[in-house]
């Protein structure tokens, strides 16, 4: 009884263990800052949140940055019934510094209203990666848009630009230097109106003398 005991002991051990090593190097997927989005799938990124042309676009090189290449990466849509070509990193090209860069097949249709870009790391998750870049290209290589992170927030400085033409308002003393044109010749609505009251005493002067 005692050895059936310590068997059924080990066994449970054993399916811990198991289970732990699953849980460990279980798959994320994993997006870009701004452009993270999330369904019951997990994590994913919409092409059209990046261009709007998808059915140019055909190639998606996706970077991720990490300790080492270990997923996969996806792009799926309507048109294509969702099905897509899986490219893992085996084939993923490393750039030496500390990125690695899946490029995926596109082909897309104009009337395609989401395009999944779906990144999965298979390593453990204390070293889970995360997506810096995504470059989309035509099928002459030409880059048709170059997606960062927080890209989207890029567009702020534009309102820096726009605030920075508040000076414009300093123009103001131009105004100045109209009034002050009056002493060449052509005469401030001040002066004018001074000469209108000197001129209506004058006139009261006369009549009192009258």
């Amino acid at each position: 009884m005692k050895i059936k005991k310590i068997l059924a002991a080990v066994a449970a051990t054993a399916v811990a263990a198991s289970m732990t090593a699953v849980t460990s190097f279980a798959s994320e997927t994993i997006g870009m800052d701004g452009y993270t989005l999330s369904d019951e799938y997990g994590n994913y990124m919409d092409m059209l949140q990046m261009y709007t042309d998808v059915a140019s676009v055909a190639t998606c090189e996706i970077t991720i940055t990490d300790s080492e290449a270990n997923g996969c990466a996806v792009v799926a849509s309507e048109s294509t019934g969702w099905a897509w070509n899986q490219v893992d990193s085996s084939s993923a090209t490393d750039n030496g510094d500390g990125t690695f860069t899946y490029v995926v097949p596109c082909t897309l249709a104009a009337s395609d209203t989401l395009v999944k870009i779906t990144v999965q790391d298979w390593d453990e998750v204390n070293t889970l990666g995360v997506v810096s870049k995504v470059v989309l290209k035509d099928a002459s290589g030409n880059v048709l848009a170059e997606v960062t992170p927080g890209g989207a927030a890029e567009a702020a400085p534009a309102a820096d630009t726009t605030e920075e033409a508040a000076p414009a308002e300093e123009a103001a003393p131009a105004a100045d230097t109209s009034t002050t044109a009056a002493a060449t010749g052509n005469t401030a609505a001040a002066s004018i109106a001074a000469v209108m009251v000197v001129a209506g005493a004058a006139a009261i002067v006369s009549r009192k003398r009258k």
